[in-house]
C-alpha cells in the first residue's frame, strides 16, 4: 500500500517503499512536481540519493552543475553533494526518488509535510521548518555556511519563543 502526502504547493510524495519495510536499507517515494515548482533549497544528504524520472523534465543542480533529465534517464547523488532542482516546465513531473541507506529521510518528509499544511509563509511556520531542518540536519543539511547559520539562527528563535511546544 502507498502512502500518499501532499505539501501545500501540490506537491505529492508517494511513500512506495517505506524504510520500515527495507529494514532501513532505503526508502523509496515517488514525487510529482507541479509545473514551474522548485524543490527544497539546495542541500546535501550523509547518504546516496537515486533519481529516475517517470514523466516529464527536471531542472537539477547537482555539485554546482546544471542538468536537465527527461523521462527515461536517472542520477546517481553521492553523500555530501549539494544538490536541489525545479520543474521550469507546463507539466508536472514525476520523479522515482531512492534514499540508500534511509536514515531519518521518510520521518523528515512526513513533518515536513505536516508543517506545510497551513501554508509556508507564516512567520511561525518558516520557524518551525527551520526547526525540522535543525533537528533532521544528520539527514537533510542545509548548502552552504551562510545558509545553514541562518537556519540554525531561525531554529534558535523559534525555540526562544517555545514554537517547539507548542
Amino acid at each position: 500500500m502507498t502512502d500518499v502526502l501532499t505539501l501545500h504547493d501540490g506537491t505529492v510524495f508517494e511513500v512506495t517503499r517505506p524504510a520500515a519495510r527495507t529494514g532501513g536499507l532505503l526508502v523509496e517515494v515517488v514525487f510529482t512536481l507541479p509545473p514551474g515548482r522548485r524543490g527544497p533549497p539546495a542541500h546535501r544528504h550523509p547518504h546516496v540519493e537515486e533519481w529516475e524520472i517517470l514523466h516529464g523534465q527536471l531542472d537539477a543542480r547537482v555539485g554546482g552543475e546544471r542538468r536537465t533529465l527527461v523521462t527515461g534517464e536517472s542520477l546517481s547523488i553521492p553523500p555530501g553533494i549539494d544538490h536541489t532542482f525545479k520543474n521550469s516546465t507546463d507539466e508536472p513531473v514525476r520523479v522515482r526518488d531512492l534514499h540508500r541507506p534511509a536514515d531519518r529521510f521518510e520521518e523528515f518528509v512526513r513533518k515536513e509535510v505536516a508543517l506545510s499544511a497551513d501554508g509556508m509563509h507564516r512567520p511561525d511556520v518558516l520557524m518551525r521548518l527551520a526547526m525540522l531542518w535543525h533537528d533532521y540536519r544528520d539527514t537533510q543539511l542545509a548548502a552552504g555556511r551562510a545558509a545553514r547559520a541562518l537556519v540554525s539562527a531561525t531554529a534558535a528563535l523559534g525555540r526562544l519563543l517555545r514554537l517547539d511546544r507548542r
